[in-house]
């Protein structure tokens, strides 16, 4: 009788949870960013370990992992005998605004922030400059639509841009990395301002000029200062 419950015990263990193989999609350039999110989440899910394969209910485990703001299209699906399999994306991540004591917190796609981390972890973004995303967060929507419109080759790319800046009388406006030009936007028509102003950076490459504004504040033209202006 005892034999038999060992043998009933040992087959029973063959179907506990082993190994939870997770699979996450994001920006590879993000990772470092996004370690302590993925760090958590493994913590969540080791709780699933030991635990008989037909108990775990996927409900229950894709309801826990929801619980994790960040986390997106999250699946769960049962490999048997022994393995839970998770897949879930983490967004994008569009600016990085410096806070205190060295930190800084970086915006997602869907507008919310993460951190406060090191410098270590921060990835190659364009920095929100000066404090108007703290007094009026509903401009953090309005980043991600301005740097989504931009166009993704050329010479403003958000690959490009250093800094982001904003004020209530000229809206939106970047610093570009290698050159220093300031590009002016205003508040909205991102997209063909932002086209408008990669065909003057092509031209005015071509022509070995270099501007210190393009302002396209204006419905028909482009007001472009160079280097040797006042």
């Amino acid at each position: 009788m005892l034999a038999m419950a060992g043998v009933l015990i040992k087959e029973r263990s063959l179907f506990n949870i082993d190994n939870v193989a997770i699979e996450i999609e994001m920006n590879e350039t993000d990772r470092l960013a996004w370690s302590d999110e993925v760090s958590k989440v493994e913590s969540e899910l080791k709780i699933f370990r030991g635990i008989p394969i037909w108990k775990i209910s996927l409900e229950k485990v894709k309801r826990q992992l929801e619980g994790f703001s960040n986390l997106e299209k999250v699946q769960v699906h049962k490999a048997w005998p022994q393995q839970l399999r998770v897949k879930y994306s983490l967004p994008a991540l569009k600016a990085i605004y410096p806070v205190e004591n060295n930190k800084f917190k970086i915006l997602t796609e869907n507008a919310k922030w993460i951190g406060p981390m090191s410098w270590s972890r921060l990835p190659n973004l364009p920095w929100v400059r000066g404090r108007w995303i703290d007094r009026k967060p509903e401009l953090q929507t309005k980043v991600i639509e301005f740097l989504n419109q931009l166009p993704s080759k050329g010479l403003l790319t958000s690959e490009q841009i250093s800094e982001i800046q904003f004020n209530d009388v000229d809206g939106f406006g970047v610093t570009l990395i290698k050159t220093g030009q300031q590009i002016r936007f205003g508040l909205d028509h991102f997209e063909i301002k932002s086209l408008r102003a990669n065909q003057v950076l092509d031209y005015l490459q071509s022509k070995g000029l270099e501007s210190r504004v393009i302002d396209l504040n204006f419905s028909k033209k482009v007001l472009v200062r160079l280097r040797n202006q006042p």
